[in-house]
């Protein structure tokens, strides 16, 4: 019988996992300051801004931004960094058009009313708001390999989005975006000795074999002024 203590690793409720496991907000920051620097402009609110160490890993690279989340104990903590940090609950407090970009990451899974926050971004951005959500879109194919998304056992998602459903849900606000899937996996070397991964890493590098699964989806809508 598994106890509550291996129970509690897989289960997981993300109102105090990032308090409890700095380490994994961290984590997730590469890539996305990666999207940022390729697609952001010089002004950031980063919607859903946890503890703020995106913020805080923007401003290193030269960019201005502030952060934005409903949780008040995370917006203590980013203050705590330095972190120009806002708790929110309905209403963003900034004026029309006060960004150049909106980051909303990993965020719209939690919401019961996503639109809400797809019309307050669309309100303060000027350039572009930029999405990502986990992908689900390949929950039949894991199956099959007897595997699940690790973000099915998160408590607090209520929307698990495939790349159709994320596109229909911001064609009701916007009208010049795109989505694609991001970060892929191999499945094909799980379990396999490092001298068989990488030959077949290098392949995908090639583009001579394609990903399993993708773990995420990312949309970059334009604002049309």
């Amino acid at each position: 019988m598994i106890n509550n203590a291996a129970k509690d690793a897989f289960y997981r409720d993300t109102k105090e996992l990032y308090t409890s496991d700095p380490l994994l907000e961290s984590g997730y920051c590469g890539i996305r300051l990666n999207l940022c620097r390729q697609y952001a402009g010089k002004k950031i609110l980063d919607i859903g801004c946890a503890t703020g160490n995106l913020c805080i890993e923007l401003k290193k690279s030269g960019y201005e931004c502030s952060g934005a989340d409903v949780n008040s104990e995370y917006v203590r903590k980013a203050k705590e960094k330095g972190v120009d940090a806002y708790v929110i609950s309905e209403k963003l407090p900034f004026e029309d058009k006060a960004f150049d970009t909106v980051t909303i990451f990993e965020v719209l899974e939690h919401l019961s009313n996503p639109g809400g926050v797809l019309k307050e971004a669309k309100r303060v951005a000027r350039k572009n708001i930029l999405i990502s959500v986990p992908n689900c879109g390949e929950f039949e194919f894991l199956h099959k390999w007897h595997l699940t998304y690790e973000h099915f056992l998160e408590l607090d998602h209520k929307n698990f989005f495939t790349k159709e459903s994320l596109t229909e849900l911001l064609s009701g606000y916007f009208e010049d975006f795109n989505v694609r899937k991001i970060s892929p996996v191999l499945l094909a070397n799980v379990g396999l000795p490092w001298w068989v991964r990488k030959p077949i890493s290098l392949l995908f590098r090639l583009g001579l074999i394609k990903a399993n699964v993708y773990l995420s989806l990312f949309a970059v809508i334009n604002i049309r002024k």
